[in-house]
């Protein structure tokens, strides 16, 4: 099944109560599927269908393809008649602050580069995490600007680093941090990168498959990636040492999927959820060990979603929101290597699907992602192992489809 997506072009919202693909459908030409927006916002699972734009409300049908319509709990369409072009985000126009108002005078101008003392203090200072890329403008927009978040503030840097891209991976390794894949407006992309603190370095080497949606984690100085979407989803394991990507051939496996979510504890790597595009979300949870897979089967557990967010923070692995055929979510919960329990702090997060989070000495922080049609979020939240805070501080541009990790 293919759905073919068009470089910058807005992504279409979409509702359905039940997101099963429509096989008469197939008629888009094979390429990766666009990053696909949940049209609710909801509270824990409760739509809000008055707040936002039904399918049909913003966008002539007529001027899409068939497959415009979705596998389960995502929401693709084909983008062949949007724009050719990527757009880059003009980063010193746009800065969201957590309020999601513009703030022109925020952002760092894309073309100065900052000097070599705040180079190097980025570059040293631990607990630090990037961001990179994704879309904005309801995905019109497709990103490549780099981020680091240390605990307290954003800065931009201004450097030259992976063309544009969403839906992409990325994992700390050995003081670097790997970036894999993505969709770059017109196709699946299957390059490495790696970020030392202060460059972008693309690393010439042959690897997975080029594909979206793929999940990445470190584990024992090796990064996994699994799974992914580009023509079809993918079920293989991969793992980077640094040098060279090697595929492992094990067995059992998880079944295929896209848009889950991975984490490393105690040994092993954490997998929950997901989506396949012939079958229903997925609430499963897997763990690898370095050398095979496990299923758990825990007595209790996350209802199934895909593009959730999940990083582990002292001692545990800590999942928030996604979506699921009913709409967006903003549940909190935590794996403690046996068992997932669900979290009920005070206040949290608004539901959303998209966001990125990475675990910091400092706690973990969460960014952006999708809620309602417009604007996509900008918000900064951070979890200290029991109650979330809303953080006041200017950054990114808000978006959904990026990639965060924490620098090692």
């Amino acid at each position: 099944m293919g759905f073919r997506r068009t470089a910058g072009f807005a992504l279409l919202v979409l509702t359905a109560a039940a997101c099963q693909i429509d096989d008469a459908a197939d008629r888009g030409p094979d390429a990766a599927e666009v990053a696909g927006l949940d049209a609710y916002q909801d509270d824990a699972g409760d739509k809000d269908a008055e707040s936002h734009p039904d399918a049909g409300s913003s966008l002539d049908a007529s001027t899409y393809p068939d497959d415009a319509a979705l596998g389960d709990c995502s929401f693709p369409l084909d983008a062949s008649t949007g724009p050719s072009d990527a757009a880059v985000l003009d980063d010193a126009s746009l800065a969201f602050d957590a309020a999601t108002e513009v703030d022109a005078s925020a952002a760092p101008d894309a073309s100065s580069q900052p000097d070599a003392t705040t180079q190097a203090a980025d570059a040293s200072s631990p607990g630090s995490a990037v961001l990179f890329g994704g879309c904005s403008d309801n995905c019109w927009t497709l990103l490549n600007d780099t981020w680091i978040w240390d605990g307290a503030a954003w800065t931009q840097r201004s450097v030259s680093g992976p063309p544009v891209r969403n839906s992409h991976a990325m994992a700390a390794h050995n003081g670097q941090v790997v970036l894999f894949g993505g969709f770059d407006g017109d196709q699946s992309l299957g390059d490495t990168w790696t970020w030392d603190g202060s460059v972008w370095a693309q690393q010439s080497v042959s690897g997975p498959p080029a594909r979206s949606y793929p999940a990445m984690a470190t584990l024992n100085g090796q990064v996994m990636l699994f799974g992914g979407f580009d023509s079809t989803d993918f079920g293989d394991t991969w793992t980077w040492n640094g040098v060279a990507w090697t595929q492992r051939q094990v067995t059992p496996s998880p079944p295929a999927r896209e848009q889950h979510a991975m984490a490393a504890l105690d040994g092993n790597i954490v997998l929950f959820g997901g989506w396949t595009r012939q079958g229903p979300c997925l609430g499963d949870t897997w763990t690898w060990d370095g050398a095979s897979w496990t299923q758990r089967h825990p007595s209790q557990s996350p209802p199934a979603r895909g593009r959730h967010a999940m990083a582990t923070l002292d001692g545990k692995v800590v999942l928030f929101g996604g979506n699921d055929d009913n709409g967006n979510l903003g549940d909190t919960w935590v794996w403690d290597g046996s068992n997932w329990i669900r979290q009920d702090p005070s206040s949290s997060p608004p539901t959303r699907n998209s966001g990125v989070a990475a675990a910091l000495s400092s706690g973990l922080v969460l960014f952006g992602g999708m809620q309602g049609f417009n604007p996509l979020l900008s918000d900064t939240w951070t979890w200290d192992g029991s109650a979330w805070s809303q953080r006041s501080v200017s950054g990114p541009v808000g978006r959904m489809l990026s990639a965060m990790a924490a620098m090692p």
